[in-house]
């Protein structure tokens, strides 16, 4: 029988995806590990929402645990068809877009509710 740690390791662990809509802004929240299949969801998921170049989307990774090259070109595709800022980085996701360096070129928040008080006073990118 595992453990609870173990249980509480392998949650963290399980890559997921939520998202909802707040002040016109479509929020996605990804935690876990973010490998191939949840990039790919989350590319999918986009596609269907035709987002266009003024479309406002927070990606809020604070429970992300790791990034792979597959997420990190999902979020550089993404902030290059759409205004996103992201907003929290864990450590773990601040450490892996250091490491690609394309941290400069994205739009990073404190905080979600941050994120979205940039958008509604209109903020430019920061890249």
């Amino acid at each position: 029988m595992p453990s609870k740690d173990s249980e509480a390791v392998e949650k963290r662990l399980r890559p997921e995806m939520a998202y909802l809509v707040r002040q016109d802004v479509l929020v996605i929240r990804l935690s876990g590990r973010i490998l191939q299949d949840v990039s790919e969801s989350l590319m999918n998921f986009l596609a269907g929402r035709r987002l266009e170049a003024d479309s406002r989307v927070v990606l809020n990774l604070a429970e992300a645990v790791y990034l792979s090259s597959s997420a990190i070109g999902a979020l550089v595709r993404t902030a290059s068809e759409c205004r996103v800022k992201l907003a929290p980085l864990s450590d773990a996701a601040r450490k892996v877009l250091e490491l690609a360096e394309i941290l400069p070129m994205l739009d990073i928040a404190s905080s979600e509710e941050q994120a979205l008080r940039d958008f509604a006073a209109g903020a430019p990118p920061a890249g």
